[in-house]
C-alpha cells in the first residue's frame, strides 16, 4: 500500500495531539455553572473549528487504510449505508448542536467497535489500531467542546449517551458497516459544520 506523505504527517499529528487529550470518551459539563476559562471548556469554539478539517483528512486516511487492509477488491462503492446517522437535523442552532453531539457520540462508539473488529480480523496491523484509537480520542475531545458550546451559547447542559450501533452480523456486512462509518464520517466534517454563533 502506498501512503502519501500528507497521510503520514496527518497520522503523526493526531498521535501527538492524543498525548495532550484529557479525555478518551466524550465528557460534558454536568451543569453550565463553570468558568469558561476552565480546562474542559477553554476555547471551545476555536478548538472545534480547528478540529473539523483535521478530522476530515484523518477519516479519509482511515478509510483508505481500512479498504486496503480488508477484502481484496473492496472499494468505497460498497460503503453506502448509514447515511441517516450522519445528518445534523435542526434549523435552530441549539438543535443543530445537539444533533452534532449525537452524531459524534455515534462516531466515537463506532470507531471503538471498528478498532475491536480490526484487532480480531487484522491482529498484526497494530499501527492502524492505534490510528483508530487516536482519532476516536479526538472525536471525544470535539464532542466535549460542542457540549461546552451548548452551555456557553444556550445555558443548556448536554447529556452524553452511548448510542445503539445496530451493527449487522456476518463478516462482509460488518466490514461494509465499518467502511460506511468511515466514509460518512469524512463527509460529515464539512467546513461549515461549526458556526461562529447562533
Amino acid at each position: 500500500m502506498s501512503v502519501s506523505f500528507s497521510g503520514i504527517l496527518g497520522m503523526l499529528l493526531v498521535v501527538c495531539m492524543m498525548a495532550s487529550t484529557a479525555y478518551t470518551k466524550p465528557v460534558a459539563p454536568e451543569s453550565c455553572r463553570y468558568n469558561n476559562t476552565d480546562i474542559l471548556c477553554h476555547k471551545s469554539l476555536q478548538n472545534s473549528k480547528s478540529a473539523v478539517p483535521l478530522l476530515r483528512d484523518l477519516m479519509k486516511n482511515l478509510l483508505a487504510s481500512y479498504l486496503s487492509f480488508n477484502v481484496q477488491g473492496m472499494n468505497e462503492d460498497i460503503c453506502t449505508s448509514l447515511a441517516d446517522r450522519f445528518l445534523p437535523h435542526g434549523v435552530v442552532e441549539s438543535e443543530r448542536l445537539i444533533q452534532i453531539q449525537k452524531v459524534l457520540a455515534f462516531m466515537h462508539a463506532s470507531l471503538r467497535e471498528i478498532t475491536r473488529e480490526q484487532q480480531e480480523f487484522n491482529p498484526n496491523c497494530k499501527t492502524f489500531h492505534s490510528e483508530l484509537e487516536a482519532v476516536a480520542s479526538q472525536i471525544a475531545s470535539l464532542a466535549s467542546n460542542v457540549a461546552c458550546m451548548m452551555c456557553e451559547r444556550h445555558n443548556t447542559p448536554v447529556t452524553v449517551e452511548v448510542p445503539q450501533l445496530n451493527r449487522p452480523s456476518g463478516v462482509f456486512r460488518q466490514k461494509q458497516w465499518s467502511c460506511s462509518v468511515l466514509s460518512k464520517s469524512a463527509l460529515f466534517f464539512r467546513p461549515d459544520l461549526i458556526s461562529e454563533g447562533p
